[in-house]
């Protein structure tokens, strides 16, 4: 079995998949953390769906 998301983590819909970004919370410290899509991010080019 897959390993889960770790307890306090909290994933957040920032719309990733329509070129937004993934997001999670840190219920800790309150800490949000975002990575760039890879629709906009890896490739250099914003390939966004949404504005």
């Amino acid at each position: 079995m897959g390993q889960g998301t770790p307890a306090h983590i909290y994933g957040i819909d920032t719309g990733c998949c329509w070129g937004g970004a993934l997001t999670q919370l840190r219920w800790e410290d309150k800490t949000l953390i975002q990575v760039p899509s890879n629709r906009q991010g890896a490739t250099g080019v914003n390939n966004s769906i949404v504005d």
